[in-house]
């Protein structure tokens, strides 16, 4: 993921009925792990082994974007989007369990 994180608690004071703690199976304050490699809206890689804290998502209605904020360190907050676009990243999205699974607890 590109560039500094934000601070710890930056994803924590977004509100809107499109910010949420969950998607799908991913929750906050749960680890998950990259099991197929896979690459976001922007261009970059999510490769097998990748292990981040899930920490919310957001729906960019105007865009069809679904994003994703993720701590890698579990204090720096990351976002990467998925577009639901088919010809993107929509099939990533519509089959979420065969990218991301479960990891460690912490």
């Amino acid at each position: 993921m590109r560039g500094p994180p934000d601070p710890k608690g930056t994803w924590a004071k977004l509100t809107g009925r499109n910010v949420t703690t969950s998607y799908g199976f991913l929750s906050a304050g749960r680890w998950f792990r990259v099991k197929k490699e896979f690459t976001d809206a922007i261009g970059d890689l999510h490769p097998v082994g990748e292990t981040w804290l899930f920490v919310g998502a957001a729906y960019m209605h105007y865009d069809d974007v679904q994003c994703f904020c993720v701590s890698l360190d579990g204090e720096g907050e990351w976002r990467f989007h998925l577009m639901g676009d088919p010809a993107a990243q929509g099939p990533i999205l519509h089959d979420l369990e065969d990218y991301i699974e479960p990891a460690r607890s912490g």
